[in-house]
């Protein structure tokens, strides 16, 4: 995988934060019952015990709890593994990856948080389709993970507003949640036609070889 690649990854997750909070927002407006609603309550405090810190070494084991091993480990099984063979068994991409989405996004019983997970479950999928690297994803899920967990120590630390967890969503900025889910999408467009552009040119010049 090249480091433009990389770059590009990283950038698009940077990019996605406020349309991630946006969607997160929208989830909320859903109806739930109330053991949903306490599973949810009891899910974001376990959540904030672990990250919310001011320890350098704490911060390094979550980033290797919450953003190396999920990375890894969920992307081999929901877009290397299962997604491929969804895709297979359909014979349709898009339903391959919008059915391993919703899997991956279930699989985590966070109801509040199903449609902005789904949305990442499709980004990821998307990606793995237009580049056919498991490692674009791996990285996609990798630098979204280690963001939040960043974001959480800056807010331990003090150096962070809580707002930042909202921004971008439906009560706070709302504008700016919506550019962003349309920016995102374009910028993960590009990466397909860059490497639809270079998989040409590879065939033109094995071509102009034989």
């Amino acid at each position: 995988m090249k480091f433009q690649t990389i770059l590009k990854t990283f950038i698009i997750v940077l990019i996605s934060l406020p349309a991630i909070n946006l969607l997160a927002s929208i989830n909320q407006l859903i109806p739930m019952s109330d053991w949903m609603v306490e599973m949810e309550r009891k899910a974001e405090a376990i959540t904030k015990a672990f990250l919310l810190t001011d320890s350098i070494w704490a911060y390094l084991v979550n980033i290797l709890m919450i953003a190396i091993l999920p990375a890894v480990g969920e992307e081999l099984i929901f877009r290397g593994i299962l997604q491929r063979k969804l895709v297979e068994f359909t014979r349709s991409r898009w339903i391959g990856i919008l059915l391993a989405a919703a899997l991956f996004s279930a699989i985590h019983m966070q109801f509040q948080g199903f449609i902005p997970r789904f949305a990442l479950g499709v980004a990821f999928g998307y990606l793995l389709e237009a580049t056919g690297s498991i490692w674009v994803p791996i990285a996609a899920h990798f630098f979204n993970n280690a963001i939040a967990a960043t974001g959480y120590m800056l807010m331990g630390m003090g150096a962070a507003d809580k707002r930042i967890e909202n921004i971008g969503g439906i009560y706070d900025l709302w504008i700016l949640g919506l550019v962003s889910l349309v920016a995102t999408s374009l910028l993960i467009v590009s990466i397909k036609r860059e490497f639809e552009r270079e998989s040409e040119l590879k065939q033109t010049g094995d071509s102009v070889i034989e």
